[in-house]
């Protein structure tokens, strides 16, 4: 019993790890092309106001 229960805290630990590790990169590739857009879109309409 005691080896089972350590061998799945370990899995679900290093599950956590991973998990983590994917949504970062994930989140990192997702938001420097929106801050992109959000960027030109920000200066196309300073562009047209001015």
């Amino acid at each position: 019993m005691n080896w089972i229960v350590v061998i799945t805290i370990a899995l679900t630990f290093l599950l956590q790890i991973a998990y983590i590790h994917f949504i970062d990169r994930h989140i990192i590739l997702i938001n420097l092309p929106i801050k992109l857009i959000l960027g030109l879109v920000v200066n196309g309409t300073k562009n047209i106001k001015l």
